[in-house]
């Protein structure tokens, strides 16, 4: 009877532990609302984001695999990695306790992102979900399958952070920097121009996979100056890949600076007959320029690690590094030192800039 008394006991302690929970849905993982994960995110070919405003980025990846942001600029590859990194990864870390998650169910129906995920051949979104603040320890982003009622911490095991930052909107951010990349075979000739200074200027012409010939802008009556085979791949290899900084997609004074005179013109024509043309200038010394004095102490009036530039016959300013760039710069005698074969180009001059344009 005493066995007996002892089941029977335990039998009601676990009904009353199943009914506690049974009661407690806020609780415990619902697998219908925590489901933020898509596991193959080869099949997505749409991202749509949106915010509560009027910010809305559109990310669709076409035939060629290539991402587009809003029908207009090729995406960073980096940033849509991370994206689908993320998509793929995200889990639930808790749902929302009980006492906070009117707030939290509060805070996003004001201010959330609203994220529509789409899959090949599928016009309605497979999962769509909304992404509020961040919890109390910062490691975790709440988010909203749409539909549910319950709200979600949401994080990626083994990183410390949160998500809601990679779910980008704005447009900018989302837009590849790349202004070269180009395979060498695939150029025809450099032209670096020197506005203020025509002495400077050069052009590498490719007469074949073995000849290399460099000319003065300035004296179009010298001959061609045959350049050393290793030395004029090794300068045209730079053009594999260049990016720029950043678009300065807020800078007020585009009229001002396309009216003056650029430091630099480069323009690499391709076997085809197209041509890609990067206008560059001198950008004033700023909070940021980490060189405000020369070596005797005077003050520079222009940032010695970057520019400013337009692509193309774009109205558009981008900010460029001189470590990037810097490279191809070069003058029309830096430039003549690869036919005298002495030990590669000088940089040195590179990091004088005049005080005045």
């Amino acid at each position: 009877m005493r066995k007996l008394g002892i089941l029977i006991i335990l039998l009601f302690f676990l009904i009353a532990i199943v009914l506690f929970y049974t009661k407690q849905p806020k609780s415990t993982l619902n697998k219908v609302e925590n489901d933020f994960a898509i596991a193959d995110t080869a099949l997505i070919d749409k991202i749509y984001i949106a915010d509560k405003g009027d910010k809305e980025i559109l990310l669709q990846r076409g035939s060629n695999s290539r991402w587009m942001v809003n029908d207009k600029y090729i995406v960073r590859k980096g940033a849509i990695d991370l994206l689908l990194e993320t998509i793929k990864r995200q889990k639930p870390k808790h749902p929302v306790a009980n006492a906070a998650h009117n707030n939290v169910i509060r805070n996003m129906a004001g201010d959330a992102k609203k994220v529509e995920i789409y899959n090949k051949g599928n016009e309605e979104p497979v999962k769509t979900f909304y992404i509020g603040g961040t919890n109390l320890d910062k490691n975790a982003s709440y988010m909203l399958l749409d539909g549910a009622e319950q709200p979600y911490a949401v994080h990626i095991p083994g990183f410390t952070g949160y998500l809601s930052g990679r779910y980008i909107l704005k447009e900018v951010d989302w837009r590849d920097r790349t202004v070269f990349a180009l395979r060498t075979e695939k150029i025809k000739s450099v032209k670096l121009q020197y506005p203020m200074n025509p002495k400077k200027g050069f052009q590498l012409n490719v007469i074949d996979n073995q000849n290399f010939t460099l000319n003065a802008l300035a004296n179009k009556n010298a001959k061609p100056i045959p350049l050393k085979i290793a030395d004029a791949l090794n300068y045209l290899q730079a053009f594999r890949f260049m990016a720029c900084e950043a678009f300065l997609d807020d800078y007020s004074r585009t009229d001002s600076l396309l009216k003056q005179t650029p430091k630099n013109i480069l323009t690499v024509e391709l076997n085809d007959g197209t041509k890609q043309k990067l206008d560059i200038y001198y950008m004033p010394v700023n909070k940021r320029s980490k060189t405000q004095f020369d070596k005797e102490g005077n003050r520079v009036d222009y940032d010695i690690d970057r520019y400013y530039a337009t692509v193309g016959n774009k109205k558009e300013v981008v900010l460029i590094q001189e470590y990037v760039f810097g490279k191809v710069l070069n003058t029309f005698n830096e430039m003549k030192r690869l036919a005298k074969n002495k030990g590669g180009l000088n940089k040195a001059s590179k990091n004088k800039k005049p005080k005045n344009n």
